[in-house]
């Protein structure tokens, strides 16, 4: 299905969320999206994947793999909240919220808009394609507004 990231460590991970093996350098011919919130185990302790995340990264895969072209651009998935699916795309920085279905319909929906996006908002820190017609953009926040806000 994917290359887990679990705590600092990489792995690959078939569809039930099984781990595999430990990704390393005698698989770098494969090319797999990240897929990020499947760790449910304590700092320190054995990785350990999360069923009802790996059952929903499993979802979005089985759902885009119906469009080899989407697919072939996932970079990367995060499933922290089973009930959104952000995904990152490859040559992109917009993080894309795509909720708990409709995986297809809300990335082709970015596609289809991101030309237009790109020249209305520079910078765009994430799209949330989870509310049916309307989709919010987050810019990303200036140098001087994210160094206030840390101070």
């Amino acid at each position: 299905m994917g290359i887990g990231r679990l705590g600092n460590a990489l792995y690959l991970v078939d569809e039930q969320g099984v781990l595999i093996d430990g990704y390393g350098p005698n698989y770098a011919d494969i090319d797999l999206p990240i897929i990020d919130g499947l760790d449910v185990s304590p700092r320190g302790a054995a990785a350990k994947v999360d069923p009802a995340r790996a059952a929903f990264a499993a979802r979005v895969f089985a759902a885009l793999s119906a469009r080899p072209e989407l697919i072939a651009r996932l970079s990367q998935v995060d499933v922290t909240d089973v009930h959104d699916a952000v995904v990152l795309l490859d040559g992109d920085t917009a993080l894309l919220h795509l909720g708990e279905g409709d995986f297809v319909e809300r990335l082709q929906q970015y596609l289809d808009l991101a030309p237009d996006l790109r020249e209305r908002v520079a910078g765009i820190d994430y799209v949330d394609l989870r509310f049916d017609e309307r989709l919010y953009v987050r810019r990303v926040a200036p140098p001087a507004a994210s160094a206030r806000a840390r101070q």
